[in-house]
């Protein structure tokens, strides 16, 4: 009997009351949020364009300082395959 009550409790704790501490921690934080104002947003906004515009240009020039480094690989183990492969 007292096994059954003890397995109760313990799905109780395990299981209920997270999901209640979750529940109550959201309505905590929808209740801090604010929608933000102009100034804010273009803030943000303006920011985030700076970021994506930043992050093209480092990929962009990854890719072309990599581009002739590829080509000095692969076009050196061609040759050497060309080589042993006269027929191609």
């Amino acid at each position: 009997m007292y096994d059954v009550i003890w397995m109760c409790d313990y799905r109780r704790y395990s299981v209920v009351d997270p999901l209640r501490e979750f529940a109550k921690d959201s309505v905590r934080l929808v209740k801090r949020c604010h929608k933000p104002d102009q100034k804010e947003f273009t803030k943000v906004a303006s920011r985030t364009a700076i970021g994506f515009v930043v992050m093209g240009f480092v990929g962009f020039f990854v890719k072309l300082i990599f581009i002739p480094i590829n080509n000095i690989i692969f076009l050196e183990s061609t040759s050497k395959f060309l080589r042993h492969h006269p027929t191609f």
